[in-house]
């Protein structure tokens, strides 16, 4: 299932947002007078108790519940940006994607050692200094469900230009050794899988973000906004469709490099 590729979804999932589609409409127009009505209001205070409120809400609520469960087996186009060794791109065609922490981070890191890509002493470093085994980090690992260029050069860009993503480049970005060091390594990658929906957090705000685009694809609303990327579980080889990597004309397409300043 591709998010902004309608024909690519479930058939029952179809049925039912076309079943409530008369619903789906009218809860975006509230939605749509509601904020209008804000913004008519040129900048004063408005009270929640005073806000309009749409009649529509619990009926919009159940919807994206229903519409959870009915891609619940489904499997989510998914695009994970990356910097990679050659022994790192084999071991995920092997073994898939497991899920990072402190200990993944330093066998990756002792494997560079190893392989005289970084001395004793930057590894030391990376090993030391670096924010993997925080709990937003580790356990989960990270997806655009959209191309990713929608994420813009901000929201991407940092995971191309240094091995080992933000748990290392936040704390090594700035630094003359380490920092050049982990430039240096890999080669800028997007790696496309079949994301397993399942593995998604029960609460996430996917159902939201495919009745938005079901309506912005029927000229209703604004474009759907990324649902919640983190996934909670391994992914298996099986889920890994390809590798893209830099220099490829599909990655200055799917993450809009060319137009980065400076350049990647």
């Amino acid at each position: 299932m591709v998010l902004d590729k309608e024909e690519t979804w479930p058939v029952p999932l179809l049925d039912y947002l076309s079943s409530q589609c008369e619903m789906l409409h009218a809860h975006a127009r509230h939605d749509t007078e509601r904020l209008k009505a804000d913004r008519d209001q040129e900048g004063r205070y408005i009270p929640w108790a005073h806000r309009l409120t749409n009649p529509l809400s619990d009926d919009f609520d159940c919807a994206t519940l229903v519409v959870r469960e009915l891609v619940q087996s489904t499997v989510l186009r998914g695009w994970h940006c990356t910097r990679l060794t050659e022994h790192e791109v084999q071991h995920i065609r092997t073994h898939g994607m497991q899920l990072p922490n402190l200990e993944v981070l330093t066998q990756r890191v002792r494997r560079l050692q190893a392989d005289g890509e970084i001395n004793n002493g930057i590894a030391e470093q990376l090993i030391a200094k670096n924010q993997a085994g925080e709990n937003i980090r580790q356990g989960r690992l990270f997806f655009c469900f959209f191309e990713p260029r929608t994420a813009g050069q901000s929201g991407i860009e940092c995971f191309f230009r240094f091995w080992g993503g933000e748990a290392l480049s936040n704390s090594h970005d700035h630094d003359p050794n380490t920092g050049k060091t982990l430039r240096k390594i890999g080669r800028p990658c997007l790696i496309q899988v079949d994301v397993p929906i399942s593995s998604l957090r029960v609460n996430t705000s996917l159902g939201e973000t495919i009745i938005k685009q079901y309506l912005f694809n029927r000229s209703e609303g604004n474009a759907a906004e990324e649902p919640d990327s983190h996934v909670f579980d391994p992914i298996p080889a099986a889920n890994i469709v390809r590798f893209v990597f830099h220099g490829d004309p599909d990655f200055a397409a799917l993450s809009g490099c060319d137009d980065w300043k400076p350049p990647l």
